[in-house]
């Protein structure tokens, strides 16, 4: 006697990959208007402290602040390019990496927010000033332009330096934050289950669980599509079983 037996229960396999490897919806322009806001507040309130300082080292100098300025719009468009990539949309759409991102950069924002009441300004100036010293002694010579001439050379000179000082310093938190987040994300793998299988409904834009939701998805806009547009569950192979 042969029963035919099947089974369709959830994947086994890690949530991670489905989300990894589902279709990216269709890039909106309103994905980019949102990122733009959301890294321009990010940086501005992520830079004020370094900003001040640096401006008050250069006495207020326009060439310098103007440099500085620049930087920032370089790493705000960094930024913003990464975030619309394809790379970086599948990346924040697996588990524990929005949660990791959101922690990191506010805990950026508030040790700023902290360094503007003049209490907690030591981080800022410590990461300024290695990355300041590093760059003095690469290029054999300081921000100064004591040694140069009045001339337009000098004042370029002196942009170059202030514009590399700016966006190495921006660099140096990167890879303070990147230990910082690897380190959470992985307490977080630790703690917290990965989750498997895929949901009945699942955000392309975000992984967001979309069973309880209808129109848009809740956590970043995205438009749930219909069911016949949702990739179907795994499904094993059925088994023969004589006996």
């Amino acid at each position: 006697m042969t029963d035919a037996v099947s089974a369709t229960p959830r994947s086994a396999k890690p949530r991670i990959r489905y989300l990894w490897d589902d279709p990216l919806p269709p890039l909106d322009t309103r994905d980019i208007t949102k990122a733009i806001g959301l890294w321009c507040v990010v940086v501005a309130a992520s830079a004020a402290p370094s900003f001040a300082m640096g401006t008050l080292m250069q006495n207020a100098d326009p060439v310098g602040v103007l440099a500085m300025c620049l930087g920032l719009v370089l790493i705000i468009a960094g930024y913003v390019r990464w975030t619309v990539s394809a790379w970086g949309r599948r990346l924040r759409r697996l588990p524990f990496i929005m949660l990791t991102a959101y922690i990191g950069y506010g805990t950026r924002i508030a040790l700023s927010m902290i360094a503007a009441t003049g209490i907690g300004a030591f981080p800022d100036m410590l990461v300024g000033v290695v990355v300041g010293l590093t760059l003095d002694s690469v290029l054999s010579a300081g921000f100064s332009l004591s040694q140069w001439n009045d001339s337009a050379a000098s004042g370029l000179v002196h942009f170059a330096a202030i514009l590399v000082w700016t966006l190495l310093t921006a660099l140096a938190w990167n890879l303070i934050l990147g230990v910082y987040m690897l380190a959470l994300y992985g307490l977080q793998r630790l703690v917290r289950k990965m989750p498997t299988g895929r949901p009945g409904q699942v955000c392309l834009g975000c992984g967001y669980d979309l069973r309880m939701s209808t129109g848009n998805c809740p956590e970043c806009g995205t438009p749930i599509p219909a069911p016949s547009h949702l990739a179907p569950l795994d499904k094993p192979p059925q088994r023969q079983i004589s006996v």
